[in-house]
């Protein structure tokens, strides 16, 4: 039998809601495949200084960030990037157009430009 050594994953997203669509249809159906390899935690992505902060520690001692949809700050990206052994990006939407209210979608060149750091700077794009 071989003794290989597990790696660790971190999923960011959006929250940690199992009925979240997003996590519900990506994340915990690939979970029995990834298990036998990953041990996997999941966690809000940042969105405050203090969100940050909390997850410093565990960015650092994962071997794979994954950041599932969320196009977070510049300098937020940049903490992360710099901290974590592998970055991915998971998207599966046009996330560089927002979702109004009222059900209309408005093209934003934020989310665009967040977008396009974001897989610059990623070592891959699920």
């Amino acid at each position: 039998m071989e003794n290989t050594v597990r790696q660790t994953l971190l999923w960011l997203t959006k929250d940690k809601d199992k009925n979240l669509p997003s996590l519900r249809l990506r994340i915990l159906k690939l979970e029995p495949f990834l298990k036998d390899h990953f041990d996997q935690t999941l966690a809000p992505a940042p969105l405050s200084f203090i969100q940050l902060g909390r997850l410093i520690p565990q960015i650092r001692k994962v071997d794979i960030v994954v950041i599932q949809k969320q196009l977070i700050s510049p300098l937020f990206l940049f903490v992360v990037r710099l901290l974590a052994k592998k970055l991915y990006f998971d998207f599966d939407d046009s996330v560089h157009i927002r979702h109004t209210k009222n059900g209309e979608h408005k093209y934003s060149r934020k989310c665009l430009a967040r977008f396009r750091l974001i897989c610059k700077v990623s070592d891959a794009i699920i």
